[in-house]
């Protein structure tokens, strides 16, 4: 209960932002305004202000993206989505990088059940961090082929299946021999 005014002052706040990103819309894409007033999802007076939809040139239908935004835009957004991937899968590396890390560190040095516990629950977050990544690509990707549509980026930004997920010591043919023998 104490922390629903907090969660309130801070949707306040963001709608006060997404309100001012509306200004900033009339000026640069004023022929977005009237399509984004037909989208039920895209109006500020609703109660879950973090559900809004902003109307980037990506979210607007490919019938109207030409008519309502310059290619100026499009292509910043684009290039707004290629870092947004680059950072994403970046993140993905450094926390399979540090889940590799404490599950080594938890099969060496940890015993007992409140270690363990305790280990457990770094791991669960270091997962939970992971798949927060994974689910940034993977929307920063679908974002871009909306934009762009198919291309020669695709070579670059692959589709991320789950089998893809995985440290490297995993396709290590050294540490798979190892365990053979074990």
């Amino acid at each position: 209960p104490s922390k629903l005014p907090a969660l309130m002052e801070r949707r306040h706040a963001l709608r006060r932002r997404i309100l001012k990103f509306r200004e900033l819309q009339a000026v640069y894409m004023p022929a977005a305004l009237p399509v984004l007033a037909e989208d039920s999802s895209t109006r500020a007076d609703v109660e879950l202000v973090e559900n809004i939809r902003l109307g980037l040139p990506s979210s607007i239908s490919t019938t109207h993206r030409s008519l309502v935004c310059s290619s100026h835009l499009q292509a910043l957004e684009g290039r707004l989505r290629e870092a947004q991937c680059r950072d994403a899968l970046q993140d993905i590396r450094n926390k399979l990088h540090s889940l590799a890390h404490l599950y080594q560190y938890k099969k060496v040095n940890v015993r007992h059940q409140g270690p363990n516990t305790r280990a457990r629950v770094d791991l669960g977050k270091q997962e939970a961090r992971k798949e927060r990544a994974v689910h940034t690509y993977r929307r920063a990707r679908s974002t871009l082929l909306a934009l762009r549509g198919p291309g020669d980026w695709e070579k670059t930004f692959r589709v991320l299946d789950d089998d893809d997920i995985r440290h490297m010591t995993e396709d290590d043919p050294l540490t798979a021999l190892r365990k053979r023998k074990r």
